[in-house]
C-alpha cells in the first residue's frame, strides 16, 4: 500500500504533471514509453495489483523527476518489509530485445571474462 500510496501522491502533486487526472496521467506513461490504461494506474494506485518496475521509472519520465527518485523509495521499502537481507524484490524484468541492455551485457561479460584468471573460464 506504500507504494501505492507514493505513486498517486506523486501524480496528484508532484513534478510536471501534478493534478493530473487519471486518464490524463495514463496518456503522460504512454507517451514517456509506459503504455498504460486509466484502470491500470487506478489498480497501480489502490494497491490491487503490484506495480512493476517499468512503471515507476515510467512514473519518474512522465513527472520529469530524476532517474531512480521513485525507485530509490520504492526500493528501500521493499526491503523493510523483508525479514531477511536480501536484495529488493521490485521486479526488474530484462528486455532481451533492447540494444542497449544486450550492448551493456555483452560488455560486462567481456570485462568479466578478460579478468579471469583462469584459461579454461575464458574457454568453457
Amino acid at each position: 500500500m506504500r507504494i501505492a500510496w507514493l505513486l498517486r501522491i506523486n501524480r496528484r502533486y508532484g513534478g510536471a504533471a501534478g493534478g493530473a487526472r487519471v486518464a490524463d496521467f495514463a496518456a503522460r506513461l504512454g507517451s514517456h514509453g509506459c503504455p498504460a490504461s486509466a484502470g491500470q494506474v487506478s489498480r497501480w494506485e489502490s494497491g490491487t495489483i503490484p506495480v512493476p518496475h517499468r512503471v515507476i521509472t515510467g512514473y519518474e519520465r512522465a513527472l520529469g523527476l530524476p532517474a531512480k527518485a521513485l525507485t530509490g523509495i520504492v526500493d528501500a521499502v521493499l526491503r523493510q518489509t523483508t525479514d531477511r537481507l536480501a536484495p529488493s524484490p521490485l521486479d526488474r524484468r530484462v528486455d532481451p530485445d533492447d540494444a542497449a541492455t544486450l550492448s551493456r551485457a555483452e560488455d560486462l561479460l567481456d570485462r568479466a571474462l578478460d579478468d579471469a584468471p583462469d584459461e579454461r573460464v575464458r574457454l568453457g
